[in-house]
């Protein structure tokens, strides 16, 4: 295969080479320049898909950075808001009276006869 190629293409060239051979200088000057009109069209529409990929690409991209701050930023309030909420619990003014209500939840549990399970430490249990 590779020697009927090499023969296709040395028969073509020798074409291509009489037939440019036999025109005469005004008819290959035209076929130069409308050759190389072509050339320069074909390189502008190329270079129009490509800055239009690039385009494409830099607005993904952009778009991209801004969702990832975006989800960033979210996550981060959360995270903040879930930490400010759970100090909170801890420090706030009425942390007496949640563990009064818890204790009193718990005892309120401890009389329903669940005598298996000591909850409430701050009062002996009789045995």
């Amino acid at each position: 295969m590779g020697k009927k190629f090499l023969a296709g293409l040395t028969l073509g060239s020798l074409a291509g080479l009489a037939a440019w051979t036999s025109l005469d200088d005004k008819q290959q000057s035209l076929i130069k320049a409308k050759v190389k009109a072509t050339a320069f069209e074909t390189m502008d529409v190329v270079t129009d898909y490509a800055l239009n990929a690039l385009d494409i690409a830099d607005a993904m991209v952009h778009d991209y950075g801004e969702n990832a701050v975006d989800k960033m930023s979210d996550i981060t309030d959360l995270v903040k808001n879930k930490k400010d909420e759970f100090a909170g619990h801890f420090v706030s003014d009425n942390f007496d009276e949640e563990t009064a209500d818890l204790r009193a939840a718990l005892k309120d549990a401890k009389d329903d006869d669940n005598d298996d399970i000591l909850i409430d430490q701050t009062q002996k249990e009789d045995k």
